[in-house]
């Protein structure tokens, strides 16, 4: 009996209840509110899946920033520990600053030594002469070859930063003008065998042993030794390229912005370092208040800038690809 009006006898709407007939006006306002109403829930609807998909967007772009960073570190570290980049690192820094600035000696912890040469061999020894034997001899390789060596068997296993003796006569050999140039004394080759018997009481000096950092600073150790390795440097990097598959599957234009700005974020701070070390030297040195570090630091971002400016190519082609893209898609189809 509600399926028919009281009225007329007509079959009334099933939704609404009104007949067409005796309710038409009541029924067109129905019709008509239902149709205003079904788009703007559908609406809501579709705000909130871009609202969810948005928070789900950043969070995965902090993890990739995390991840991505770590990734970029380690391969730089291990860049920067190469010869010919140790070399370039060394040349940086001034050999007195090095010592003072590193706290191997206190401010008169060279005077001494220098008392010592002019007093066995008659050499005029200063900070002005020592600096300028470092630049101009050979030491730097020498250095940067044991450096090199002790990180690479420092990753591998237990390692030793050594100096033997010889190479130390090999040195003075080797560099005997550049002596006579700074120190005003040519030795030979005997008289480099004395100099390097009163450095040396044995046959080596070992500056450095990775055992006993391992037995002083386990935690130190370990940090270094694992998460500085190439296999934590492949986690992260694996760990990354499943962040931006999982960024992409859900949304291919957010994930295309959060990898570019990632990118983006990363190599500006390589590329800042460098050209504030490099191209702005004064104001990095009064940053760093030109301490050995800071210059070390300097040339770290400067051998990597190469990388910085790689990531932040791509971080900028991807914000670029995504804004035309965008404006292309909301010019062709109005949104």
């Amino acid at each position: 009996m509600g399926k028919f009006c009281g009225k007329c006898g007509s079959p009334v709407d099933a939704a609404t209840g009104l007949c067409p007939n005796c309710d038409r006006e009541k029924l067109n306002s129905a019709v008509e509110k239902n149709k205003v109403l079904e788009p703007s829930v559908t609406q809501k609807k579709k705000q909130k899946s871009v609202g969810a998909s948005a928070v789900i967007t950043v969070l995965l772009s902090v993890c990739l920033f995390i991840t991505s960073f770590f990734a970029v570190v380690i391969w730089q570290v291990r860049n920067a520990v190469k010869e010919e980049n140790m070399v370039e690192l060394l040349d940086k820094v001034i050999a007195t600053e090095l010592v003072y600035g590193t706290g191997i000696m206190a401010e008169d912890g060279l005077e001494p030594f220098y008392g010592e040469l002019k007093y066995r061999y008659n050499m005029d020894a200063d900070d002005r002469s020592l600096n300028k034997f470092f630049e101009e001899s050979t030491a730097k390789e020498l250095i940067a070859e044991k450096i090199a060596d002790f990180c690479e068997d420092f990753f591998k296993d237990e390692a030793e930063l050594v100096i033997e003796k010889s190479e130390v006569v090999k040195l003075i050999k080797n560099n005997s003008s550049v002596i006579k140039e700074e120190f005003g004394v040519r030795p030979d080759e005997s008289e480099a065998i004395i100099i390097a018997d009163w450095v040396f009481n044995g046959n080596k000096i070992v500056l450095l042993d990775s055992s006993d950092i391992k037995n002083d600073a386990p935690v130190l150790y370990y940090l270094l030794t694992i998460g500085l390795s190439y296999g934590m440097m492949i986690v992260f990097i694996v760990l990354s390229v499943l962040i931006i598959f999982l960024m992409i599957k859900n949304s291919v234009s957010q994930a295309t912005c959060g990898t570019g700005t990632v990118f983006t974020l990363i190599g500006v701070l390589g590329v800042l370092g460098a050209m504030l070390s490099a191209w702005i030297a004064p104001l990095w040195n009064v940053i760093w208040s030109g301490s050995a570090v800071g210059l070390l630091l300097g040339g770290f971002f400067e051998i990597n800038a190469g990388i910085s400016i790689i990531l932040l190519a791509v971080g900028v082609i991807m914000l670029t690809v995504r804004s035309i893209v965008k404006n292309h898609h909301k010019k062709r189809y109005g949104k």
